[in-house]
């Protein structure tokens, strides 16, 4: 059985591809989801702000505060959401600015942080699947070759048995 230590190769080389795939759909979905997150509460925080402003007419240059529980009264839950990272949520100085949070920014600067970013992920993620592609093709090709070798060898004993 010249074949049997080659099987050996081939279940660690699975294995090994499994994990390199796995661990990179991973750590890409660690990264984005706090990020997500917090532009989510984000969101959150400025609608309840907007509906406040609007139902107690408030003008778009008064002050306001994020403690206000008139404010919070507004949101889904009535309670401030925070931020998954750590982040302060932050109140703009009127009410037309922008709520931002200590760790991650503002809507304004999400949006171009973000296609930086899904671009960079995008480019990284490109590299991570052609290399994952390069092993498969490596493993393959010594596939062939072992396999080749261990026919000629089987060939050869046949011929030399015969």
């Amino acid at each position: 059985m010249p074949n049997l230590p080659f099987r050996k190769h081939r279940v660690t080389l699975l294995a090994a591809l499994v994990g390199v795939m796995a661990s990179v759909c991973h750590c890409a979905q660690g990264r984005t989801t706090a990020l997500h997150n917090c532009v989510s509460n984000l969101r959150i925080i400025e609608a309840a702000i907007e509906e406040w402003a609007l139902v107690n007419k408030v003008p778009a240059t008064n002050s306001y505060s994020l403690s206000d529980t008139n404010i919070i009264n507004c949101l889904r839950q009535q309670v401030m959401p925070e931020c998954t990272e750590g982040g302060v949520y932050l109140a703009g100085k009127t009410v037309q600015d922008e709520v931002t949070c200590t760790v991650h920014g503002s809507l304004s600067t999400y949006l171009a942080i973000y296609e930086e970013r899904l671009r960079r992920e995008r480019q990284q993620f490109i590299t991570r699947v052609s290399i994952i592609m390069a092993m498969i093709g490596l493993g393959v090709v010594i596939s062939i070759g072992w396999w080749r070798r261990t026919r000629r060898i089987s060939n050869d004993q046949l011929r030399k048995s015969s």
